[in-house]
Parts: structure tokens; sequence; C-alpha cells
């Protein structure tokens, strides 16, 4: 059994009758799941766009992961969030700094194997974006190189 005084004893920032709150939390809407995929050659010391997507919204994850071409663990992968780099880091660097498990940052390395050559670098979920979010591929081999890449986002709708 309750104690003390009803709900309705005092004044309360909530109006029961009127159903209102004295503030307003909004929660964005996303639309639907989308995936921004492909495969790019990517020539030898160059740097190439793996992706651009347009519009506001939130990553769900992704991956980038070589397929063929040699050595890629100085090869680097920068995310720009509306202009803004806020990551950049080769997968052996992430390897070296140990940032191996997901959501340890806002990328970590997942396999890497210099005897094959097969890399693969994850971007974790809820990075937001206003207007644009952008994937580069640093190529710092004399080789080209094969790589594949998967993003899941959605926009807000």
């Amino acid at each position: 059994m309750a104690h003390g005084a009803p709900d309705w004893w005092t004044r309360s920032r909530i109006d029961i009758i009127a159903q209102a709150l004295a503030y307003l939390k909004a929660r964005p809407v996303y639309g639907e799941a989308k995936l921004e995929f492909g495969e790019k050659t990517i020539a030898a010391n160059t740097v190439e766009t793996l992706f651009s997507i347009n519009g506001r919204g939130m990553t769900y994850g992704g991956i980038i992961y070589t397929i063929e071409g040699g050595n890629a663990e100085n090869d680097k992968v920068s995310l720009y969030v509306d202009g803004t780099g806020i990551a950049s880091m080769s997968f052996n660097t992430l390897k070296d700094l140990g940032l191996t498990r997901p959501n340890d940052w806002v990328m970590w390395v997942s396999t890497f194997n210099p005897d094959s050559w097969y890399w693969c670098m994850c971007i974790r979920y809820g990075i937001t974006f206003d207007s644009q979010l952008r994937m580069v591929y640093d190529r710092n081999h004399d080789t080209n190189v094969k790589v594949n890449y998967k993003m899941v986002y959605a926009l807000l709708e």
C-alpha cells in the first residue's frame, strides 16, 4: 500500500488534465535503413572517396575491407561528418593501439593479417550527420588495392 501524499497534493510541472509537460524533448524520426556499398580499385599512392551520403541522418555501422592487391596495413581510412574530419587512421595504427573491439572508438580494425594482406575496419553505430557523411581511402603503397565497403545508415524523414 502506498504511503504519503497523493500525486495531486502538491504543484507539479506536469499538468495531468491538459496532458502537457513544462518542456518537450523531441526525438528525431529516422527513415528506413539504407545500404551504401561498392567495390573500388584504388590506384597506388592516391586518395579516393569511397562514398558520400548527402542529407541528415545516422549510421547503423559499416565495414571497409581489402580483398586483393597487396599490403594495406599503412592505408588510411578517413571519415568526414559535415565537412569535418572526425577520424583518420591506418589499419596498422588501429591494431597497434589495440582498437580491435566493437565500439572501442569511431572505427576499429576487426581483421588484420599481414601475411595474406587481408584487413577489415569497422565503423560504429550512432554517428549523426546534418548534411553529409563521406569516407575517403588513402592508398599508401606502390601497388593498386581492391577495396569493398558497406555502410548502413538512415536519413531523417
